[in-house]
């Protein structure tokens, strides 16, 4: 409302607008589906990659009647992060680098999207 309201030159009625037809004047704009995704970190890539194998280790030692914790999980993902070798690590972060550029061109091809349709 405040941009439609400032684009038609009337920005100074924009709170009184707000607060007549929207309850909520702190409102997001909605995001692009069509935007692209931000690449992963390389830690999160690591966590794809383990995060199955640590949830069956921990389910099979559960005992009868204990519940599954899935922050258990992410703690040793954590633990088992900064314990791994900076050679296991930079496999990891090449993965990322080479995600950053794949987002950037995406981004670039979205962005003049936009432009043109403008």
């Amino acid at each position: 409302i405040e941009k439609v309201l400032k684009d038609l030159g009337a920005s100074d009625k924009a709170d009184e607008m707000v607060k007549k037809y929207l309850d909520k004047p702190d409102l997001k704009m909605k995001t692009d589906p069509n935007k692209p995704k931000r690449p992963k970190s390389a830690f999160l890539l690591f966590c794809d990659q383990e995060r199955k194998k640590l949830i069956d280790k921990e389910k099979k030692h559960l005992k009868k009647g204990d519940k599954f914790n899935l922050g258990v999980v992410q703690k040793k993902l954590g633990d088992m992060w900064n314990k791994l070798s900076p050679d296991k690590k930079k496999q990891f972060e090449e993965e990322t680098e080479k995600n950053k550029e794949l987002y950037y061109d995406k981004m670039t091809e979205y962005e003049t999207s936009l432009e043109t349709n403008a």
